[in-house]
């Protein structure tokens, strides 16, 4: 039997023996270890030097920035970063399979490599209360706002290190990069420009739970960041999970709920009409995207669930089976969601509701876009999710520049000329409202987006069918013993 100090300084036997490794290897590494000492050292010399620098409450306004923007860089910035390389280290070391060969599926692989790291950001958390008590003696602070505005970012961290674990899992090295390259001086910067500007004081105003509106807009905040790191998570999980695991029947339900009840927040609290499309567009990309990029699965026993609940199993199947097939009639459903009830639930009427259903159709297609070009080009596409992700920013950025090419020349048929790109709409959408010198009519507009949508569609139905038939074989096929 082991002795007490052993059973103490060990991991339990429940933990998770990918989580167990994680924790054991992230604790002593450098990089933790000297983020964790340069944190605390430049938190308590500026708590030290605080209180001469200044009045009391300035210093003590002083104090809670500083501590807010070296705690936000450490875990909104450095600790998410570690989760870069967490899965392409065991893809390139060939560990996964041998991994998967045990009792560990894909996701508890995937969610020990995210809990590891996020456990060391909560004890990164969990360092910075004392300092806030010590803050409090200085006067002038709402403690219960600024906890919670602790709480707020390290969800936010938490978030976003399941963003960085789950494209760690892509084979395209430029996915792995891009994305934390282009994010991390965004990120840096708005810790900057919030932390040292009056948004500083208007951020623990909002968590001061004073307004019911703002208070909405937190549970909305967290709705999102909750929902765009489980995607992410499912995500990493379905590129190094075997054929014969399901993670998109999962990934596809909570996806629905929460395209459901998003909606009800943005009304709640009382979101702009041009907020409202944006707000749902991120609650609905990711399941949109990873729909319509996921491979069709040969295997059969991942219809026999659904084959079991017979004639209702088999037409969920239609919206749930894993594969871009259904993930095409999922996508419909969920547009179809967007375009009709969320203004009706928002409470967006007249003109604010034809920009709104503008700005949903280019939303829509500059995913189908990339969509019909992964699905029409899949026999020569090794990464579908990288690729799909690499042509979406394509076309926005061209959207983009041609909007502002556009905008100087004053032309409105090289817009027209760009509507096969439907992001287009959405500049096109603000041109003709902002400056009122672009002839675009709202219908025009609409019936432009409704025909190149529809044609995506389409192509994608057309290409769905024999894919239909073959999963409809899949399901005759009778069970192994």
């Amino acid at each position: 039997m082991p002795s007490t100090t052993e059973r103490i300084d060990d991991f339990p036997d429940r933990f998770s023996p990918m989580l167990v490794k994680e924790l054991r290897q992230g604790l002593r590494g450098k990089t933790f270890v000297v983020v964790f000492l340069v944190l605390q050292g430049l938190l308590g010399l500026i708590l030290l030097t605080a209180g001469a620098a200044a009045s009391s409450q300035k210093a003590g306004e002083f104090v809670s920035q500083v501590v807010f923007v070296f705690f936000s860089l450490s875990v909104l910035v450095i600790q998410p970063l570690r989760g870069v390389g967490a899965l392409s280290s065991e893809i390139r070391s060939n560990t996964i399979d041998l991994m998967v060969l045990t009792r560990l599926g894909a996701q508890r692989i995937v969610l020990g490599k995210w809990v590891a790291i996020v456990s060391q950001s909560a004890l990164l958390t969990a360092t910075i209360f004392p300092y806030l008590i010590l803050r409090y003696y200085l006067g002038g602070m709402n403690l219960f706002a600024e906890l919670m505005m602790v709480m707020m970012i390290f969800a936010l961290s938490a978030g976003l290190t399941a963003l960085t674990v789950g494209i760690s899992a892509c084979n395209s090295i430029l996915i792995r990069g891009l994305i934390p390259v282009l994010g991390t001086p965004f990120i840096t910067f708005g810790i900057f420009g919030i932390g040292f500007n009056r948004e500083f004081g208007e951020l623990i105003e909002i968590c001061s739970f004073s307004d019911p509106e703002e208070t909405f807009a937190l549970l909305g905040f967290l709705l999102l960041v909750a929902h765009l790191g489980w995607s992410s998570l499912s995500l990493g999980a379905s590129l190094i999970a075997p054929m014969a695991e399901n993670h998109s029947t999962l990934r596809r339900l909570i996806a629905l709920g929460t395209i459901l009840i998003a909606p009800f927040l943005m009304r709640a609290m009382n979101a702009d009409h041009e907020l409202v499309p944006m707000l749902w567009f991120l609650f609905a990309a990711p399941s949109i995207g990873t729909a319509l990029a996921e491979i069709e699965n040969p295997v059969s026993t991942i219809y026999r669930p659904f084959i079991r609940r017979g004639f209702l199993g088999k037409l969920a199947g239609g919206l749930l089976y894993p594969g871009w097939p259904s993930g095409v009639i999922f996508t419909i459903v969920v547009s179809v969601i967007g375009i009709t009830t969320v203004p009706a639930i928002t409470q967006i009427s007249g003109s604010n509701l034809i920009d709104a259903q503008i700005w949903m159709l280019g939303f829509i297609g500059s995913l189908l876009l990339p969509g019909v070009i992964v699905v029409l080009a899949s026999s020569r596409i090794k990464d579908r999710a990288a690729t799909f992700i690499l042509l979406w920013a394509a076309w926005v950025i061209l959207a983009l520049i041609m909007a502002a090419l556009a905008s100087e020349i004053r032309s409105e048929m090289l817009l027209w000329a760009l509507v096969w790109d439907p992001f287009i709409l959405i500049p096109m959408a603000e041109m003709s409202g902002a400056y009122g010198r672009y002839g675009f009519e709202e219908g025009e507009l609409i019936a432009a987006g409704i025909i190149v949508n529809g044609l995506y569609l389409l192509i994608l139905l057309i290409k769905a069918m024999p894919a239909f038939r073959r999963i409809r074989d899949l399901e005759q096929e009778p069970p192994t013993a």
